[in-house]
């Protein structure tokens, strides 16, 4: 139905013969769960942005460890470890000694469990 160009709002069957009181209580009811759900909404979105920007920064350092020096040794590097007890690592600066050569550890300590 429209009314001077304004939709008119049907009645719920069960809403009819309440009193104002009882509507306007119904109402504000249902609009603070409907607040709730869209808080609860914008948080999982809020999280889901930030999961994705975490896994975009990991998949960048990951690109950018593939490009140091310390990479092209990696699989020597995990297997002299396996064999030995201590592995001397030597390399010029920035080839990724202080940083990829732990995660390499930390990475086949996760997949051998």
């Amino acid at each position: 139905r429209q009314r001077r160009g304004h939709a008119v709002p049907r009645l719920n069957p069960r809403t009819q013969g309440l009193d104002h009181q009882t509507l306007t209580s119904l109402i504000e009811a249902h609009t603070r769960q409907a607040q709730k759900e869209l808080q609860e909404q914008k948080k999982m979105n809020e999280q889901a942005v930030q999961d994705r920007r975490k896994a975009e920064r990991l998949e960048e350092y990951r690109r950018q460890g593939s490009q140091l020096a310390a990479f092209r040794h990696k699989q020597a590097f995990l297997a002299m470890l396996s064999e030995r007890r201590v592995v001397i690592v030597s390399g010029s600066c920035g080839c990724g000694k202080s940083t990829q050569i732990p995660q390499y550890i930390l990475d086949q300590c996760a997949l051998e469990g």
